[in-house]
This record gives C-alpha cells, structure tokens and sequence, in this order.
C-alpha cells in the first residue's frame, strides 16, 4: 500500500481537504456493489463532518466509457459537477449509455463542445487504461469497490467491497479517537 499515489489536485475529492481521515475509494461506475457503497460514503460524510475526505479513483472494470465521461465532466467543470456525475450515475445505472452519459454531464453545466472533444481524447483513455493496469497489478485491486483508509499518521488499511455502515462506522470512530 505504499505505493498507493497520495492525495493530488488531479484527484475528485469529497468533504474536507484537510480532515485527518481519507477514503480512497477505487470504482466502477457500472459495479453495482458500488452503487450500494455510495449512499455509505455520502453518509459518513454527512455524520463525520469535517474529519472525512472521500477520493474517487476509477477502476473501470466493467465499463471504461463511463469512467472516461466521469473525468470529462471534471476536468472540464470542477470537483462539484464530477461529484453530481458519480450521483446521478450510481443512481441510474440501467440507464447508462453514450447518449446519457452526455445528456447528464451537460445537465450540469458541462459545455457540449468541450465534452465531445474530451471524450474522444486518447490521451484521457490511454491514461485510465495505465491506471487501471497499474492498479491491477501492482495491488490485486481486482474487485470493486476497492477501498483504502488512511488516518491521521498516514497509516494505510485497505479492504475490498462494500462494506456495511455499522462496520466502517466503527473503524473511523476508532481512528478518529486515537
């Protein structure tokens, strides 16, 4: 795990930047173990105001085209649209397609243009691909989600699927204490 990369700009952040405790969570917009995940993390956030930060890191698994849309959105319009993207994804998987994709990130106020061009970037899907590898490799990230907590020492605790509330609520509360 100490090769898992730190916490960069380039990174979609959620809560407070500086909170001692971080949530690397690794995903798959199409896996549905992280649609069941998402509504958990949402809600430690809400509950540990302030003491959590959650990162979003792709490992597209199962649909690289959703990934792909997800960076768009965030490179073009800022972490909140990136965040509301993964929402409304994870909310409405039986729904995804080129055509939805597009439609939600225009929804919330990506420009059309520069989404099209970003989409057909090579660049942006070689780079997730690499990662993907990378991550594959070099972790055993195999499954989604694949998650990694580090607390306030840069202690490192990593654990695969979607754990229930109760379970991961007690695991930050220990860090938090300590």
């Amino acid at each position: 795990l100490d090769l898992v990369a730190t916490v960069s700009k380039d990174d979609f952040v959620r809560g407070n930047k500086s909170a001692p405790v971080t949530i690397i969570e690794y995903a798959d917009f199409s896996c549905h173990f992280c649609a069941q995940f998402h509504p958990t993390l949402i809600k430690l956030l809400a509950e540990y105001d302030g003491q959590i930060k959650w990162v979003y890191r792709d490992l597209p698994i199962f649909n690289i085209e959703a990934a792909i849309s997800g960076q768009c959105v965030g490179k073009i319009s800022g972490e909140e649209a990136f965040w509301s993207f993964a929402d409304k994804l994870f909310a409405n998987q039986g729904s995804f397609s080129r055509d939805f994709y597009r439609q939600t990130a225009v929804s919330f106020g990506v420009d059309e243009d520069k989404y099209d061009e970003c989409i057909f970037d090579p660049l942006l899907k070689s780079r997730i691909q690499k990662d993907f590898t990378e991550n594959k490799l070099l972790f055993g990230f195999n499954a989604t989600p694949y998650n990694i907590i580090v607390d306030k020492d840069g202690r490192k605790f990593s654990f695969p699927g979607a754990l229930p509330y109760e379970n991961l609520k007690s695991v930050i509360d220990r860090l938090i204490s300590k």
